[in-house]
């Protein structure tokens, strides 16, 4: 049995407590607090492959360093002009039993007939080969997709400004021989399984990932090797912009002016309103952004558009870019000076214009 004094301590312990819970005002009760919504990003949709930009790590190339003795040889044009070929020479003249007699060498009374007998292949070649057998209608869309590119280029140089193009493209039939080529010759093998093609300075090639996106990548990075050539080293808006640019037509397209905006780029573009050329030029960033407002400038100065009242002064400044990038080798070009002098309103102009040309496409 429990002691009468343990019984006694237990009664003042309950009432104690009883007491101070009945003196102790009880709190109202607190409202439920509602759960903290995170507000999460609206979910990204990647846009459908621009053929301009197949071939690159997310749109992008990766930056790659050019070697000094290479960078020595675009930026002085160390690359040999149509002029300075012997094997380019033709001479005629007239045998002493009256028939018509031609040779690479002069004679004393020859007729040099150079000039006239110059051909596309003496400006322009393209040594196409492939680590397994390439498909004969495939290699001949190659060598008219990027012909097509070298042509539209050239004809609207001075013949002083050309140099012989010599071109060497390889592709990969096999993702196994494209990542083998990666090991050799890119600079960084990183994010590989998603390349598709590169250009290297520093071997002066072109390699291609053989996929459904072959033609727009090999046109895209045969674009590089041109430019270098004929340009040397281009700013970036201007390098990649033209790439994009020859990368999303084929050679009819190009031959026949027929070439479609890009959507998901023109959307891009459409949420960056307004462009100010000057900032964006001045903006030296490789995004994706940097290659939409660059494809735009390339296909805004060379197409109609829906103001083909100046389409005539954007082709003059156009003409005037190349020209002024073929002579003045590495250098950038003013192209705000090109625009205020050439195009009737100025830049102010110019730019209301581009932007009216992106609304309503």
């Amino acid at each position: 049995m429990q002691s009468p004094t343990r019984i006694i301590w237990v009664i003042l312990l309950a009432t104690s407590i009883g007491l101070y819970y009945w003196l102790e005002p009880i709190p109202p009760p607190q409202p439920r607090a509602a759960p903290v919504k995170v507000q999460q990003p609206p979910p990204t949709t990647r846009p459908p492959a621009d053929r301009g930009a197949v071939g690159l790590i997310k749109g992008q190339h990766p930056p790659q360093e050019i070697p000094q003795t290479f960078r020595q040889k675009l930026c002085t044009g160390g690359f040999q002009s149509v002029y300075q070929t012997q094997s380019s020479r033709v001479y005629s003249w007239t045998n002493a039993d009256g028939a018509k007699s031609y040779s690479d060498r002069p004679t004393r009374s020859a007729q040099d007939l150079s000039t006239a007998y110059a051909t596309k292949k003496q400006y322009f070649s393209l040594q196409l080969d492939s680590t397994r057998t390439l498909p004969p209608l495939l290699q001949e869309n190659l060598r008219r997709d990027v012909t097509a590119i070298y042509q539209f280029l050239s004809q609207k140089l001075r013949k002083e400004h050309l140099t012989q193009t010599q071109l060497r493209m390889t592709i990969a039939s096999t993702p196994q021989d494209f990542d083998r080529i990666i090991k050799k010759y890119h600079s960084s093998n990183a994010a590989q399984a998603r390349l598709s093609g590169f250009y290297t300075y520093r071997h002066n090639r072109t390699f291609v990932k053989q996929s459904k996106h072959t033609r727009s990548v090999a046109r895209h990075e045969a674009t590089h090797a041109i430019n270098a050539v004929l340009f040397g080293t281009t700013p970036r808006w201007f390098n990649e912009g033209i790439a994009v640019y020859f990368g999303s037509q084929d050679y009819l397209q190009l031959q026949q002016g027929t070439t479609k905006v890009s959507p998901h780029r023109m959307q891009t573009l459409k949420e960056t309103l307004p462009l100010s050329l000057t900032a964006f030029l001045s903006r030296n960033k490789q995004d994706s952004l940097n290659y939409s407002i660059g494809w735009s400038l390339i296909y805004f100065l060379n197409h109609h558009a829906n103001h083909t009242a100046s389409y005539t002064a954007r082709q003059t400044i156009f003409t005037q870019l190349l020209h002024n990038l073929a002579r003045h080798r590495c250098k950038d070009p003013d192209l705000i000076t090109l625009i205020n002098e050439n195009y009737p309103g100025g830049l102010t102009r110019f730019e209301n214009t581009w932007a009216q040309w992106i609304r309503q496409s």
